[in-house]
């Protein structure tokens, strides 16, 4: 009986240091895969935020980047805290794709840096929510409890950008990297030396066009 009563103690105490290794244990290939995605675009859309937070001349546009900026880093926050506990070693800076991005960006100045920025907070804000809803419908686990609270605000601020591209697209698009815009020529030369009065007022004599035999 003592034996027996003893044994139960054991397993009441061994029962909370269990639950606690089971839910810090190693995260699944899946997990980690959404983790470091996430975060790389979470981290590249923060970064070209900010960009447009400095570039922008458009209230809507900056009000985009504002809030990509904030949910982005709110996001990046809650998945670095839940990789610390299931194990998940993340990326500390952008990816190189970003920073190419972000250097191209700064080129534009104005509307046209508007009309070439809005595209890439569209695909993040997309790739992102397409991560999060896929999470949110995978087993139990931390990082679905996070897509799950996330994705709701993901979806609502998608519709807002890709409403705003949509405005910009309106606009006359930005010429490509390096592009050279040539000014139009005139349909008509202008002659070098005026014609004189008779000239101008004889008719014109044709030329046969010899044709090859």
């Amino acid at each position: 009986m003592l034996r027996a009563v003893a044994l139960l103690l054991a397993a009441a105490m061994s029962f909370p240091a269990y639950a606690q290794r089971d839910a810090t244990a190693g995260a699944d290939p899946g997990e980690r895969r959404f983790a470091i995605e996430s975060l790389s675009l979470s981290l590249s859309g923060i970064r070209l935020g900010r960009l447009a937070l400095q570039k922008s001349v458009d209230a809507e546009v900056r009000s985009v980047a504002r809030r990509m900026v904030d949910d982005f880093a709110a996001i990046s926050q809650r998945l670095r805290a839940v990789s610390r506990e299931r194990g998940v070693r993340l990326p500390e800076e952008p990816p190189t794709e970003a920073l190419v991005r972000s250097q191209q960006l700064a080129e534009f100045s104005g509307d046209a840096f508007d009309r070439a920025f809005m595209p890439h907070a569209v695909r993040y804000h997309s790739q992102l929510t397409a991560l999060f809803r896929a999470q949110s419908e995978s087993e139990e686990n931390p990082y679905r409890q996070l897509a799950e609270e996330y994705l709701p605000r993901l979806r609502q601020h998608l519709r807002i950008a890709d409403s705003v591209a949509r405005r910009q697209q309106t606009a006359q698009a930005p010429p490509a990297f390096g592009q050279q815009v040539q000014p139009s020529t005139p349909s008509r030369p202008p002659e070098t030396m005026p014609r004189s009065p008779e000239r101008r007022d004889r008719p014109a004599v044709l030329v046969p066009y010899p044709i090859p035999q």
